[in-house]
């Protein structure tokens, strides 16, 4: 059987993420060195004899699948003895899976936008996900739930969004996650924010205090 291994980190047996090398031994990028797939516990046996030799993978093969599902690999045993044994082939099915994310960093404050900002003119940040073998996916985009935001307070706010996982290029090889990032807000006043709010605040009071009352008839 196949195990793909990244550090400590183990997939299940016969199992290989979209996109990752599955193809046997070190690579030759720094980042991926330590991505190593294993073909282990297999054995060759010839009229009960167990026949010592090497597994590997059929040269040829694609180094890494693109669709999710299963897969034929061919892997070739080469035995030692080459004058008594000849290679033998056999097949194993790969399950190419999807990653899923295990985090989200979090997101940095929004602390510098005025009092009355709308929200589609507020800075917000692209986030950061971790995958459950570690891999940091940079800049991710959200859809943040604007409903929520309310651009006249100056109580701290928190914003609840969804990552942009589904119909974009990372939903080819992550899930969508249940997850959810969240931003932080505190909007800042200053005079001119102060003075518009209390003006609207006088201008409301009056318009009340001078509604006509009908009197009441007997």
């Amino acid at each position: 059987m196949f195990r793909w291994t990244k550090g400590d980190y183990a997939l299940g047996d016969n199992q290989i993420f979209i996109g990752k090398f599955f193809q046997i031994g070190t690579k030759d990028i720094a980042e991926e060195a330590t991505e190593t797939g294993a073909l282990i516990g297999g054995e060759a046996m010839a009229d009960g004899t167990k026949v010592n030799g090497t597994f590997s993978i059929k040269e040829g093969t694609p180094k890494w699948f693109d669709a999710e599902g299963q897969h034929d690999v061919t892997v070739v045993f080469t035995p030692d003895d080459t004058v008594l044994y000849a290679p033998a082939e056999c097949t194993i099915k790969l399950d190419a899976i999807k990653r899923t994310v295990a985090s989200i960093d979090p997101c940095p404050d929004v602390t510098d936008e005025e009092v009355g900002t709308p929200f589609e003119k507020l800075w917000k940040p692209l986030v950061y996900i971790r995958t459950e073998d570690g891999t940091i996916e940079h800049g991710v985009g959200v859809i943040w739930d604007e409903t929520a935001y309310d651009p006249y307070t100056i109580e701290e706010q928190t914003i609840t969004g969804t990552l942009k996982i589904d119909g974009y290029f990372l939903g080819d090889y992550i899930k969508q996650p249940e997850i959810k990032p969240t931003l932080k807000i505190k909007l800042k006043t200053t005079e001119s924010t102060v003075e518009i709010r209390y003006h609207i605040y006088i201008t409301l009071t009056v318009t009340w205090n001078i509604k006509p009352t009908v009197p009441v008839q007997f």
